[in-house]
């Protein structure tokens, strides 16, 4: 409430066995608690537990449906002929009050708390708005509202109306305006998957990692040596993989709950602003790789005479791929100004799918065509001609390993995060065997297999749909994908305490559309993009900031409690490999992104 200062977080829990058990749970509840302290007034603040019942909307009543304005009335019932019967009462007097908000403009849903344990007898009244105008105009003095909260004594018997008859003796009602911010983790990110299981965990870490970057490894494996191809995979699994576990061990030696907590744990707001510019940056990145491998494979599958394009916009190729960006990107603009995307949650899985099912087909074809014209590349091995070119490939075999990103949100629903780093392990490993499997065959297959190895098939009807199919869920992707960027650049204009802003939020989604249209205009092939995105997308992300964090930790520049977490990143063994990743992120997050740059600025690109 902005007047009077009071704040509420409101956690949801599965069961009321999880929510009482929560308040044991020093780790991941009660040092959180702690640190809240420092900012509460006089460093107080009360704790309650409460059942909660979704109103509206009555469809999905175990759906948390909110918006950022939020109108609470609280009260203390009167118990005398038990508590049950009194939030029964109340709740249907609430259900009669919410029926008519249904007719207000603005109305989005209604929520009631009725208090558990200590808290038995508080009863919270929640209506969300989709306004501050709306809010205020079914508020307090309203006739509709007031009639709602009622009166002491001014019914025809004397007694009082509305909410005010259930409250207990010499005790009145108090009613907040909230600006409410909805935080909510990507609850069931994989749809039909079970969660929390070793193996929808392992499945939702490669998932995030696998996907259109699987078909640029044959043309790494070409033209850098199948040895060299092998050889880059294997380091990025392991680099990446040992990223995240160190990470994941500042992230619990300093109580941190997301990515950015834990470079502000490890270099105070100077690190929130790095984790947060790298988020932005390797979400960006990642777009314009999809949008342009959208784009060159939709214009390729036209046909050599142009087809629907050429007849658009005629027979300039570039011309071609700007406009099947600008038809693309705004078919996924309007997904990007919406503020919550559960509805979009099958997309990832859906690249997945079809992924994997392009790949099995693009091996069972190439072992095809090996069989019948023989192999081709067998007798490069490591063929790297200079220090350009493992500049140029390195980072488009690491834009497969990309877990880091999505590393937290996955933490935050698991119940035994203690099995995250082994998960993170296997991930690794299954990303980079599927990556091998399909560099191999492509390589193998194909004399020059290109950027993309899907393009080597014009004739297959069936590989034609599936990338038709491919080309329509990277389409919904990137809201899914803009969506964090956005939150990032968001984050970084409010600062740390600052309020999201739906104006700065459309704004931003639309100059990211732009900024990706203009660097898929200017990089004009594919490896190119895609080595950016592995370059200065996730050189920062996944190999210098979590390193950085555990040499801070190593170096004691960070207090940790833990002492077995203190003494694993401070080992000679582990302070080495950290060097040792760092110094190679290092090199290839600036070194490659530099030359990259170069290559396209003077018309040298992969």
């Amino acid at each position: 409430d902005v007047e009077s200062g009071e704040f509420k977080i409101v956690s949801f829990w599965r069961s009321e066995e999880d929510c009482e058990s929560s308040r044991t749970n020093d780790e991941y509840y009660a040092r959180g608690l702690l640190m809240l302290r420092e900012s509460a007034r006089h460093g107080m603040f009360k704790t309650e537990h409460f059942e909660a019942w979704t109103l509206h909307p009555s469809d999905a009543p175990l759906e948390i449906r909110t918006t950022p304005y939020a109108l609470t009335t609280m009260m203390q019932l009167d118990q005398e002929r038990g508590a049950d019967l009194a939030n029964q009462n109340v709740d249907e007097h609430f259900m009669r009050h919410m029926e008519e908000c249904k007719s207000k403009a603005g109305f989005v849903g209604a929520q009631r708390l009725a208090g558990l344990g200590d808290a038995k007898g508080t009863y919270i009244c929640i209506l969300f708005w989709d306004s501050y105008e709306a809010l205020r105009a079914s508020s307090k003095g309203t006739a509709q509202f007031d009639r709602f909260l009622g009166s002491f004594g001014v019914s025809s018997d004397g007694v009082p109306t509305g909410c005010r008859q259930f409250l207990e003796p010499s005790t009145d009602l108090s009613t907040r305006q909230y600006l409410h911010l909805h935080y909510e983790p990507p609850v069931s990110a994989m749809p039909w998957v079970r969660q929390d299981t070793l193996l929808s965990t392992t499945f939702q870490l490669a998932a995030i990692s696998f996907g259109v970057g699987v078909f640029a490894m044959p043309s790494v494996f070409s033209k850098l040596g199948w040895g060299t191809g092998t050889i880059l995979l294997v380091m990025w699994a392991a680099f990446s993989d040992f990223g995240m576990q160190i990470i994941l061990k500042v992230a619990e030696g300093t109580g941190a709950g997301t990515y950015e907590e834990c470079l502000y744990n490890s270099f105070g707001a100077s690190g929130r602003i790095l984790a947060l510019v790298s988020l932005a940056i390797s979400t960006f990145t990642a777009n314009c790789a999809h949008m342009q491998f959208v784009s060159t494979m939709f214009v390729e599958m036209n046909g050599k005479s142009g087809g629907l394009m050429e007849t658009l916009v005629g027979p300039d190729k570039a011309t071609q791929n700007f406009t099947a960006i600008v038809i693309f990107g705004g078919l996924a603009l309007p997904l990007c100004f919406k503020r919550k995307l559960s509805d979009l949650r099958f997309v990832s899985l859906g690249v997945v799918i079809f992924c994997l099912i392009a790949s099995a087909i693009v091996c069972l074809k190439s072992l095809g065509l090996m069989a019948h014209n023989g192999t081709h590349n067998t007798d490069k091995v490591l063929t790297v001609q200079n220090l350009g070119s493992l500049l140029d490939g390195a980072p488009v075999a690491a834009f497969g390993f990309s877990s880091v990103a999505e590393l937290f949100h996955v933490r935050a629903e698991m119940s035994r995060p203690e099995m995250l780093p082994h998960c993170a392990h296997l991930a690794s490993i299954i990303v980079a065997t599927l990556y091998m499997i399909v560099g191999f065959v492509g390589a193998f297959a194909f004399d020059t297999p290109g950027s993309n190895v899907l393009q080597n098939f014009p004739g297959n009807h069936l590989i034609a749909f599936i990338r038709l199919g491919i080309i329509m869920m990277i389409t919904l992707l990137y809201p899914i994908i803009n969506f964090p960027c956005c939150q990032a650049i968001d984050a970084l204009v409010a600062g740390r305490y600052g309020t999201p802003s739906r104006f700065r939020w459309n704004l931003f989604s639309i100059l990211c559309l732009v900024a990706v249209l203009c660097i898929d205009t200017f990089v004009k092939t594919l490896d190119a993009v895609f080595g950016l995105s592995g370059a200065l997308g996730l050189g920062l992300i996944a190999y210098l900031l979590p390193c950085g964090a555990g040499l801070a930790v190593s170096f004691g520049l960070v207090r940790v409690e833990n002492p077995g977490i203190s003494a694993y990143l401070k080992r000679p063994a582990t302070i080495a490999m950290t060097l040792v990743v760092f110094a190679i992120g290092l090199i290839m997050t600036f070194g490659s992104t530099i030359w990259i740059i170069y290559g396209v600025a003077t018309n040298k690109q992969s």
